[in-house]
């Protein structure tokens, strides 16, 4: 029953051509032929290339068909615009169980940066906002009423919320106009720089999540949670 919701979601927002697309991809994905259903949601993807149900069918596609990196990037992708949404929190995690994971990450830094993502920036300026007006309406009532603490306590509170969340508002735009990546092949080289013939530093998997620092043609710096820092060939990561 959820998953027709879904996919009636999905159609009131999409024109004639992609929801005919939708509509093979959802007979494929029943029939379990997960290949010619990715092929369909792919074409609806390119119309419409931030509609997260269908990022979510997409990355449930790859899980499918045991392409965890690929399902790990298309979630990612899905959850960046629906941070709240627990179904793709729980597809999110199931498919990083699935890949191998050597470079260990950094437990408290590694849980605030996730936290951190909990809302979305749109739903994190809607707060702000909301803060702000309620903040200078209870200050322009503290002038009219003589009884006063109640107010100026309340004022208080609200202004350490404001800056709370305007530092979290701050801190996810920042992450937003960051690049990141997830590792599509199962195993891969990261060199000392955009060469093979350089040094090989280490091996990173399938499904790893990084930041890209820069780009180059066929290259990209990357930059994991640890610290660790190096050049991949960009055919290897795909961008989220």
């Amino acid at each position: 029953m959820k998953r027709i919701i879904a996919v009636a979601v999905i159609l009131l927002t999409l024109s004639v051509q992609s929801v005919a697309n939708l509509a093979k991809a959802e007979a494929f994905y029943e029939q379990q032929d997960y290949s010619n259903a990715l092929t369909q949601y792919l074409l609806v993807l390119d119309q419409y290339p931030e509609h997260i149900d269908v990022l979510y069918n997409i990355g449930n596609c790859y899980f499918k068909l045991e392409q965890f990196g690929y399902a790990i990037a298309y979630y990612r992708k899905a959850i960046k615009w629906a941070p709240l949404d627990s179904d793709i929190q729980y597809n999110l995690e199931l498919s990083r169980n699935f890949v191998v994971d050597e470079i260990k990450q950094d437990s408290l830094l590694n849980d605030f940066w996730q936290w951190r993502h909990k809302l979305s920036v749109n739903q994190l300026f809607y707060a702000l906002a909301c803060l702000i007006m309620l903040l200078i309406t209870l200050l322009f009532l503290r002038r009219k009423v003589e009884r006063r603490e109640f107010l100026t306590n309340l004022s208080w509170v609200l202004s350490v919320c404001t800056v709370l969340i305007s530092i979290w508002f701050a801190l996810s735009m920042l992450s937003y106009s960051t690049d990141y990546g997830v590792v599509i092949n199962k195993k891969i080289e990261v060199r000392s720089g955009p060469s093979t013939t350089l040094p090989l530093l280490f091996y990173i998997h399938e499904g790893h999540e990084l930041r890209v620092k820069q780009r180059k043609i066929n290259w990209c710096e990357i930059e994991l949670s640890n610290g660790f820092k190096g050049w991949v060939k960009r055919s290897d990561l795909m961008m989220i």
